[in-house]
């Protein structure tokens, strides 16, 4: 488009229309300022946080070189016109050849790394709430490679500064939505612990990697062609069953505590499931509820904790694998006897494991060595040795 033009009718109605797709999809705003970048006459654009705190700034650019971008962030938020935009309120538009004269910053690193690099010689900014603020300045800001136009597309700015405040507030909740879910996948496979997440239909419809471990690695939890959880025994799934009716129901008290269960799994330790529900915040109805997970259920399953604890002892202390498990079983409390039994090992095999374990563990009772495998984390770890 000719720095100038105007768009018709349905030109703006299409803008208006990508604008508030980008307030639902923050991530088409890249090609919703190059749109706006067109419909103002600009070359290019940016939506830009200047913060005090370098880390904290931010920059989505349309149509302008994104390593120019990454360095104008690292290096250049401080600049004169950035200064000078503090004195634009918010929700304002403004030139920002008529704050600061450029003729003054030629000298700068500033002016040619950034300016010149990207030919500009003005800016059309409108400063936006959530961008300015006690410790930052920003907004939207277009670029122009002389003074002639930038007024009127800061007229046209101020035409929808309405529009672009809404959307891109609007953009930054929807923004600050998704973050926060990111954050709870994060914290979901980063768990040690295996964890399954439900739906309203008691479905399973996301699992961390230990999850995922655990079902292929033993037979009493399991999820069905439906999704469905189950456990071993008729008696233990009705008592499930009921569990995750009660946290998934939509009717429950949201302050309904979490409901733990335990899972026979002879001869070894049973599985205890902790099922939990998750807060429902929203003001309307999901899109699709059913892949909307509403409650979890988190597994403490005592053997693979030994496991964990058995493979972190070893890669400590040099134990051998033999040595470790029988290290973490007499731990538990229980003698050697029934260490023997649990392992299927003879009681002369246990006693000279126990012997090797407490010499080089450096303990000289089974309370000692109960007290050190405490400390240590249920899931294995990665041991590193000083060069």
């Amino acid at each position: 488009m000719r720095q100038g033009a105007r768009v018709g009718v349905r030109g703006e109605l299409d803008l208006l229309d990508a604008l508030y797709g980008a307030a639902a999809d923050p991530d088409e705003w890249p090609s919703v300022i190059t749109l706006l970048a067109n419909h103002v006459g600009a070359h290019g654009g940016m939506l830009v946080r200047n913060a005090t705190d370098a880390s904290s700034s931010s920059c989505v650019v349309g149509r302008i070189c994104p390593e120019i971008s990454a360095l104008y962030v690292e290096q250049y938020t401080d600049n004169p016109w950035t200064r000078a935009a503090e004195s634009v309120p918010i929700g304002e538009v403004a030139t920002l050849s008529e704050l600061y004269d450029l003729r003054e910053g030629r000298h700068l690193p500033w002016y040619s790394d950034v300016l010149v690099a990207t030919n500009t010689r003005d800016m059309a900014y409108l400063s936006l709430p959530g961008f300015t603020g006690p410790s930052s300045v920003g907004g939207l800001a277009f670029c122009f490679a002389d003074t002639d136009h930038s007024a009127n597309a800061a007229d046209r700015l101020r035409d929808l500064r309405a529009h672009l405040q809404r959307a891109v507030w609007l953009s930054q909740q929807v923004d600050r939505a998704r973050t926060l879910d990111l954050r709870f996948d994060d914290m979901l496979h980063v768990s040690p612990g295996p964890v399954l997440l439900l739906s309203r239909a008691r479905r399973v419809i996301g699992m961390n990697t230990a999850a995922d471990e655990l079902l292929r690695e033993q037979a009493v939890l399991s999820v069905d062609h439906h999704g469905l959880p189950h456990v071993g025994t008729p008696a233990d799934d009705d008592v499930l069953q009921a569990a995750i009716r009660r946290v998934v129901d939509p009717a429950a008290d949201p302050r309904t505590g979490p409901l733990a269960l335990s899972i026979g799994r002879p001869p070894g330790n049973g599985l205890r499931l902790v099922l939990t529900r998750l807060p429902q915040n929203r003001a309307l109805p999901a899109l699709d509820p059913q892949s909307q997970a509403v409650a979890m259920i988190v597994v403490i399953d005592p053997e693979r904790a030994l496991r964990g604890k058995a493979a972190t002892l070893a890669s400590l202390y040099g134990l051998t694998t033999a040595e470790a498990r029988v290290a973490v079983h007499l731990a538990t409390g229980v003698g050697r006897a029934k260490v023997a039994e649990r392992l299927h090992v003879s009681p002369e095999t246990v006693k000279r494991h126990t012997a090797a374990c407490f010499r080089k563990v450096g303990v000289a009772s089974q309370a000692g060595l109960a007290y050190l495998v405490a400390s240590l984390p249920g899931d294995q770890v990665a041991v590193g040795r000083p060069r």
